[in-house]
């Protein structure tokens, strides 16, 4: 009798772990049918403004909403048919698994009112202490200071940032969940940071962008960029500096011509809530001295025509340092 009951034992769990197999492969085989069977979202620097589009994701439009996503998620079903997006970022130490996705719905209340439902809904579900603080959030053309909440909510199953706006009579919620593991939000924390900075709510319909207007940036021999600085906080320095070396560096170069072979110019800028650019200055040369009337002027007029696409709740300053270097090409 011992015998036959191993057995049966044996046969039991050889069934079990064949159902758990098998579900494995049908939710695999969902997420492969259902990826295949969507479009392949746009990437953002291609639909996006450069002052917007972050590198190496795709956008997720929805009704009123739109935010990015690292460019090799794929997207799943939540239970009740919601849209979310699932893949593996590096982290901080590690690889780790995150899911993104957001909702909206009807809501009378205001953000503290949202706020507050939100808290209680994510304590009611075993969340401890939930950390609601105000947050900037783009809507249409503005970023909008404190028009936003984040909710940071810790279960013993998952870590999740929550990012919840009230506009126009409509609730807005943007989610980022990784698995609660220790040192979790260390680890992937910046990442759902930077992904629900990118909620947009009520933007302008997606388009292609189209080139620049005007020539190709100048290609001057024995002028080197050699970098730049970005200070403040209203604008994303991944933004910034490809812009600063794209499309203002190349017009930098041809004012420094002429210059002493060998020395280093240091031009200063501010870029403004619209994303003009202004108030030029250049220093350099040996020893280092404000440029001459000639020079300074020709790079304020390089700065004056310069325009970072989208716009930021202040005013940054940049800094661009170019050599001059007859042996560069």
């Amino acid at each position: 009798m011992a015998s036959v009951a191993s057995a049966l034992t044996r046969r039991d769990g050889q069934v079990q772990a064949a159902r758990v197999r098998m579900v494995i492969a049908c939710v695999v085989s969902l997420v492969a049918s259902t990826a295949a069977s969507e479009p392949e979202l746009p990437l953002s620097t291609e639909v996006l403004p450069s002052g917007e589009a972050t590198p190496d994701t795709r956008v997720v439009v929805g009704d009123g909403y739109l935010f990015q996503i690292p460019k090799d998620f794929k997207r799943v079903d939540l239970p009740g048919g919601t849209p979310a997006y699932t893949g593996t970022v590096k982290g901080f130490g590690g690889p780790a698994p995150l899911t993104f996705w957001a909702q909206r719905e009807p809501f009378r209340g205001n953000l503290e009112k949202l706020t507050t439902r939100e808290t209680e809904a994510a304590t009611k579900a075993g969340a401890t202490d939930v950390k609601p603080s105000p947050v900037m959030a783009f809507v249409g053309t503005e970023v909008k200071q404190r028009y936003a909440t984040r909710l940071t909510i810790k279960t013993a199953a998952r870590m999740e940032l929550r990012t919840v706006v009230v506009h126009g009579g409509v609730a807005y919620i943007h989610h980022c969940e990784t698995p609660n593991v220790p040192n979790a939000w260390a680890n992937v924390g910046s990442d759902c940071i930077t992904r629900g900075t990118t909620f947009h709510i009520a933007p302008a319909p997606l388009a292609a962008r189209k080139p620049a207007d005007g020539p190709a940036p100048p290609r001057t021999k024995g002028i080197v960029f050699m970098g730049s600085k970005v200070e403040g906080k209203a604008r994303h320095r991944a933004d910034v500096r490809p812009w600063v070396e794209k499309s203002v560096a190349p017009y930098l170069k041809p004012c420094l011509k002429g210059q002493r072979d060998m020395t280093k110019w240091l031009v200063t800028f501010d870029v403004a809530k619209d994303g003009k650019g202004g108030r030029a200055k250049v220093v350099g040369g040996e020893p280092e001295a404000p440029a001459d009337a000639a020079t300074a002027s020709c790079i304020a007029k390089v700065i004056n025509a310069a325009r970072l696409d989208a716009v930021a709740s202040d005013t940054v300053q940049v800094s661009a340092v170019l050599m001059v270097n007859s042996n560069a090409d």
